[in-house]
């Protein structure tokens, strides 16, 4: 990421079996939405190694951007966007004069324009997060299936109890079997709610 150091018209170049163009162009807007550019026709182009290994290059007299082609295929559109985000605040000419050893990348390592690539919380979900929240909801799910099953033995335990249910026990036994079904809806409801926003921090 050097001054070489791109993207509304965005023309995408693209080599063969590595992006979809539609999926890219989409990220480069929201890239664009987050970090304005003062050139009006960027472009993209998706190379197999740009110089150095880098995921991005910016060009500003070009008005171009390199992108590594294994990252826009094999990484989250969040990741590639935030790669987009840094290269498109290299095509502004920003600078960081208290960095003297690189005045074109920030020293701070929370800032999106370190040397190395920082997620931009804007791009949506990040990797690790994403895997987090998978893992999340996997576990919530595999829960309100078993308690989904617990209610249905409570329910067949309280058939039993109806039988007798003129006998004291068999009232609290079937009073009981209701207070923990009440609770296991419960439950479930509150999981539910959790998975409703899992989805939407997935999707974003």
């Amino acid at each position: 990421m050097k001054k070489l150091i791109a993207a509304t018209l965005v023309i995408i170049s693209l080599p063969v079996a590595t992006a979809n163009a539609a999926d890219l162009n989409k990220v480069t807007t929201k890239a664009l939405a987050i970090q304005p550019v003062p050139c009006k026709h960027p472009k993209i182009d998706v190379i197999e190694n740009p110089q150095g290994g880098a995921l991005g290059l910016a060009y500003i007299e070009e008005c171009r951007v390199e992108i590594k082609a294994s990252h826009v295929r094999d990484d989250s559109n969040a990741y590639v966007c935030s790669t987009l985000v840094h290269e498109f605040t290299h095509l502004t000419g920003a600078t960081f004069p208290e960095n003297k050893s690189d005045p074109y990348h920030s020293s701070n390592p929370a800032n999106w324009m370190y040397g190395q690539l920082v997620f931009h919380p804007k791009c949506g979900t990040s990797d690790q997060k994403r895997l987090n929240l998978e893992a999340e909801k996997e576990r919530h799910e595999i829960i309100i299936t078993d308690k989904t099953e617990s209610i249905g033995e409570l329910r067949e335990s309280a058939k039993e109890y109806r039988k007798c249910r003129r006998q004291l026990h068999c009232r609290r036994g079937i009073k009981r079997i209701k207070q923990r079904i009440k609770k296991a809806k419960k439950q479930i409801a509150i999981l539910q709610v959790r998975l409703t926003t899992i989805q939407a921090e997935l999707q974003a």
